[in-house]
């Protein structure tokens, strides 16, 4: 899905990105011709990174070669950095992941909030992002990569409530290879933010109300991904140490909802059945027969549209609001007309790494080594290059528009 939906976007969308020319290179070239460049005129351009990711990111760190992909997998992207971050810093390779869905939005959005109240001599204190959209299809491989997840959650849910009777044997973990590895010590976020982070990721996944949005909320299902590319970002940049809050948006939060408290209180009751619903045995199984019976239909007709010009497939937004330290109100606006789970995620990959060949050709290099997408190619630049791109994207700071 996600191989196809890059191709579409590339060559429907490279020139206006600065792109000169491209290339695919997939795992299956009959598949790839089967699927995109027979229906593209033959005209030609990594999801899953812990199945198939590190040999790619060891050739682009040994070879000096820029990498981005759009992994949600935190821990494997820790991993990558612990082996292969020192190269790719000494040869110059700019390594990006998560540069989708995942975490760009709320990243971004942060970013565009703290630093414009740092040109007001003003700090981020707290914020409040709230994210969702519609539309499209989930892609297989993310579906596949949550199934995992869970199984392995699973398994060790039943071997700590069977005393090991049911479960399967843990896996033992290489303790010399890991005390080998190049920098072992490396953490995704840095060990001074991690206090802070683990606070806010808890009270993030806590339903509650935002005193910023005046709604009641539930927690975004994307937040323990995002919460640490928000923080590693924000170390970064100069703005750690701010409360942070990650929320499912488009929930209604008019009066008729009381401020969003019935969905808020029909999402806990959701919740609460499907915590008793995933350990059961053959659940996943269940998840994927709903996979296979009703995401084809859907994926189908997203790319159709995506084979249409990459025309709109749904919607992204990320709605953010935050106030200083002294005081001031600070809100960020995205919005895309493209479903999150596939051509939004492609379209900011592809913007991502738009931006670090274009910075490469006049001179300004992308900063090097292990970076968000953010850090790698600047906020600001980011926000421009996703506007060029038909993006709404808006700070206000004390009811003043900044576009």
């Amino acid at each position: 899905d996600t191989g196809a939906a890059a191709c579409c976007c590339l060559y429907f969308r490279g020139k206006s990105l600065g792109l000169k020319s491209w290339a695919p290179a997939a795992r299956n070239l009959g598949k790839l011709k089967a699927d995109v460049l027979d229906k593209l005129k033959d005209q030609s351009v990594g999801e899953d990174g812990s199945q198939y990711g590190e040999g790619v990111v060891r050739a682009c760190a040994e070879t000096g070669t820029n990498y981005v992909d759009v992994t949600g997998e935190v821990p494997w992207v820790q991993k990558m950095e612990r082996k292969y971050g020192q190269q790719a810093l000494a040869n110059g390779a700019t390594i990006v992941s998560l540069a989708g869905y995942d975490s760009v939005p709320p990243d971004l959005s942060t970013y565009l909030a703290a630093k414009a109240l740092q040109k007001q001599n003003d700090r981020l204190q707290r914020f409040d992002l709230f994210a969702g959209g519609g539309g499209g299809a989930m892609p297989t491989g993310t579906i596949n990569t949550l199934v995992y997840g869970v199984d392995v959650a699973k398994a060790e849910f039943w071997r700590i409530a069977t005393f090991g009777l049911v479960g399967g044997a843990p896996k033992k973990a290489d303790a010399k290879k890991e005390e080998e590895t190049q920098g072992s010590k490396v953490t995704y976020v840095p060990e001074d933010q991690a206090p802070v982070k683990a606070s806010n990721l808890f009270w993030s996944m806590c339903p509650g109300f935002s005193t910023l949005a005046k709604q009641f909320c539930l927690p975004h299902f994307m937040a323990p991904i995002n919460v640490n590319v928000v923080h590693r970002t924000a170390a970064q940049e100069g703005y750690g140490g701010l409360v942070y809050r990650e929320r499912m948006g488009g929930l209604p939060d008019g009066f008729m909802s009381l401020f969003g408290l019935l969905p808020t209180l029909g999402g806990i009751a959701s919740g609460l059945l499907l915590g008793f619903f995933l350990p059961l045995p053959k659940s996943t199984s269940v998840i994927l027969w709903i996979r296979d019976r009703f995401n084809p239909p859907l994926s189908a007709k997203a790319r159709a549209k995506m084979l249409s010009g990459y025309s709109s497939t749904g919607e992204t937004f990320a709605h953010g609001y935050g106030v200083s330290e002294k005081g001031v109100r600070v809100e960020t606006q995205l919005k895309c007309s493209y479903d999150p789970g596939l051509a939004f995620t492609v379209l900011s990959a592809c913007s991502v790494a738009a931006t670090i060949v274009k910075k490469s050709a006049g001179g300004e290099k992308a900063k090097p080594g292990f970076q968000t997408a953010v850090s790698a190619v600047g906020g600001e630049s980011l926000a421009e290059v996703f506007r060029a791109q038909g993006m709404t994207v808006e700070v206000t700071v004390g009811g003043a528009t900044q576009n």
